[in-house]
């Protein structure tokens, strides 16, 4: 059997730069699609440093799923040593063709890989995603979450934990048959029905995949969009002019795509993988490969899952909770170094920043001591600083610092016949003014 192998990306037209990355391995009969994510291209880290890893480790004759999980130890190491890095993360969809028909699927996120035999066009992968979960429980249809406002929560991604649960498809390649293995670009954009008219019409697998990156940006193309397509032909069949044949004994070269369009295809555009009798460096181990030919039928639930936990998962679901006390502490704080008050220190007016008596562990701070005095105030004014006088901004509390300083200096007024007290309330209304007669 051959293989003939056309892939594409592109930026998409909203965002700015590329995160995804695919894999073309010819030698190692691998081929992979990596979508990151994280801020300040962190994204692009993340998935460059999964399909090295995972590269590597098929070199290294690791199985797929351990290959996988070499990945995901990878990029979480790095985002753990690097602060501007933290939180990055990546899917990985990856498939690796052992000897005569068998073929395992590696699985972690929200990329997918579908087989397409005798014109159907069938999801051999689960998405690790919120809405997903939501579709399998019955809770939204598959046409609600097309649209569902959480649709790009993701469950499950290399380099968020230190320990992944892989999934692993083992299917049975029969000729004629595709794969295709593409970023949520593609999936979110059209509909499987769409994907699988534009493989019918288009034979040729990188014609295939340009036609699917075409069809994702003219749908609005608000994502990456990246695509894989493998066509299986009889070992007999004549290869289609311009078709590159390349020997698998050829040392191997990664396939490395930037953030450019101008290198958006497959450089050759379209490789050939003809059948050898021997096992290629890192074929999928010989359990899975029994385990194809047992489980071609139920292709579909052919998933094993290999270690890894559910912290993600928990994690997607705490990230709100943290996000509204975070909120509230912020208003809290807001709200306690925005206040000002007036009270008394040792006798002494003054006005300090904060709430009296403190808020949350924010306790006040001194903003200027007056020249008032506690002496200089009637018992009512003293009474009411001992509680803290509030006042909503730092002028609002100078402005009654200068009403107190124009009662004192105008408190006693006396003349030999009259003696004439001002009184001005706490509150900032206007004087009173009394007066008695001297005896």
């Amino acid at each position: 059997m051959k293989l003939v192998v056309g892939a594409t990306t592109d930026v998409g037209r909203v965002r700015d730069g590329n995160e995804d990355r695919f894999l073309v391995e010819v030698g190692l009969r691998l081929f992979a699609v990596a979508d990151g994510m994280g801020g300040h291209r962190a994204g692009e880290v993340a998935s460059t440093t999964a399909v090295e890893a995972l590269r590597t480790a098929i070199a290294q004759g690791c199985s797929l799923d351990a290959a996988i999980l070499e990945a995901n130890r990878s990029v979480f190491e790095k985002a753990a040593s690097d602060e501007a890095l933290s939180g990055m993360g990546t899917t990985l969809t990856a498939i690796a063709v052992g000897s005569e028909h068998a073929v395992v699927v590696g699985h972690v996120g929200d990329s997918r890989a579908y087989l397409m035999r005798e014109g159907e066009l069938t999801q051999i992968t689960e998405d690790h995603s919120l809405v997903e979960e939501m579709v399998r429980e019955g809770r939204i249809t598959p046409d609600q979450a097309l649209v569902h406002p959480q649709r790009s929560i993701i469950t499950r991604a290399l380099g968020i934990d230190a320990e992944i649960a892989v999934d692993l498809y083992p299917v049975e390649l029969q000729a004629r048959d595709r794969l295709l293995i593409c970023s949520d670009g593609l999936t979110t954009m059209i509909r499987p029905a769409d994907i699988a008219r534009i493989l019918r019409q288009q034979p040729d697998p990188q014609r295939a995949a340009d036609a699917l990156a075409d069809a994702a940006n003219a749908a609005g193309g608000e994502d990456n969009v990246t695509a894989v397509v493998i066509a299986a032909l009889p070992a007999d069949a004549d290869a289609d002019a311009g078709l590159a044949v390349v020997d698998t004994a050829i040392a191997p070269t990664i396939v490395a795509v930037t953030d450019t369009t101008a290198l958006r295809r497959l450089d050759p555009s379209r490789v050939t993988i003809d059948p050898v009798q021997t096992r290629a460096p890192a074929p999928p181990d010989s359990a899975a490969s029994a385990a194809a030919a047992a489980q071609s039928q139920a292709l579909r639930r052919g998933r094993v899952r290999s270690a890894g936990t559910g912290t993600f998962r928990l994690l997607w679901w705490l990230v709100p909770i943290f996000l509204i006390i975070g909120v509230g502490i912020g208003a809290i704080w807001w709200h306690a170094r925005n206040s000002y008050y007036v009270g008394l220190d040792h006798q002494t007016v003054t006005i300090y920043r904060g709430v009296s008596g403190g808020l949350l562990g924010w306790n006040p701070t001194v903003a200027r001591h007056t020249s008032v005095r506690a002496s200089d105030l009637t018992a009512g004014q003293v009474t009411d600083l001992r509680d803290g006088h509030p006042f909503s901004s730092q002028s609002s509390a100078e402005a009654f610092i200068q009403r107190l300083q124009l009662q004192t200096s105008t408190t006693s007024t006396s003349t030999s016949s009259t003696s004439t007290t001002t009184t001005l309330p706490l509150g900032g209304l206007s004087p009173s003014t009394s007066t008695t007669r001297a005896p």
